[in-house]
């Protein structure tokens, strides 16, 4: 089951808003990046610093995963593209991207017209829900885009 929602209009967003929780949409999967990341973490800061290494090393590797862990909530008006997530909001000018790659799970904004290997360096991937909302939210970014 996908966790996200369209928020109404408000203040902060004149056209849509979503937010996308990845940890609870991956479901049963969403346990193995997070055994990754203490496995990694805690045994490399086990054999480089101890107990005390292992914990911070295994408390970094998590906190990494944050925008995997933890909702990210994305408001799009017409000229800009707002991303929150830990209460902290980034704004980005949309009028600097020219193209868009839609993917099963989200969408890749690129300041190149043409595919290219730095072009993905550049650019910014933002989450789409999987539900009928996101072709509302499609249809806006290729409108706020072209």
């Amino acid at each position: 089951m996908m966790f996200s929602h369209i928020i109404a209009p408000s203040s902060m967003c004149s056209l849509l808003c979503w937010s996308v929780w990845r940890f609870r949409n991956d479901g049963g999967r969403a346990s193995v990046p997070l055994g990754i990341a203490l496995l990694f973490g805690g045994g490399f800061g086990w054999w480089g610093f101890g107990p005390l290494g292992a914990l911070i090393g295994a408390l970094l590797m998590v906190g990494s995963l944050s925008t995997y862990l933890l909702p990210v909530g994305y408001a799009l008006d017409g000229k800009a593209l707002k991303v929150t997530h830990l209460g902290v909001v980034g704004e980005r000018d949309l009028s600097r991207f020219r193209r868009i790659d839609f993917h099963p799970k989200g969408a890749f904004l690129s300041p190149t017209s043409r595919p290219s290997p730095w072009g993905r360096l550049k650019g910014m991937w933002i989450h789409l829900p999987v539900n009928g909302d996101r072709e509302a939210i499609s249809m806006a970014l290729k409108d706020a885009i072209s």
